[in-house]
């Protein structure tokens, strides 16, 4: 942050006041982004956990046709 001495008078106060107004609308910009993204992760919840749940199901799945990950990919195995 950076100051700057405007000096005084009417000049000033119109700076002063600018500089509030310009600080009020971030600020209220700000606040209505945390709202949005507040919403947004309130929406996205279920939707993971289904996810989630999903990811489980195919694995067992996969383990009990037989596959086996390797380096991360999903392998039959071999019988030994």
């Amino acid at each position: 942050m950076r100051k700057e001495y405007v000096g005084a008078g009417d000049g000033a106060e119109a700076i002063a006041w600018a500089d509030a107004t310009l600080r009020a609308e971030e600020e209220e910009k700000q606040r209505r982004n945390r709202e949005e993204l507040e919403r947004v992760r309130d929406l996205a919840a279920p939707v993971l956990k289904t996810d989630d749940a999903a990811n489980v199901l195919v694995r067992a799945a996969l383990v009990d046709a037989g596959f086996h990950r390797h380096n991360g990919q999903w392998r039959m195995r071999r019988d030994s």
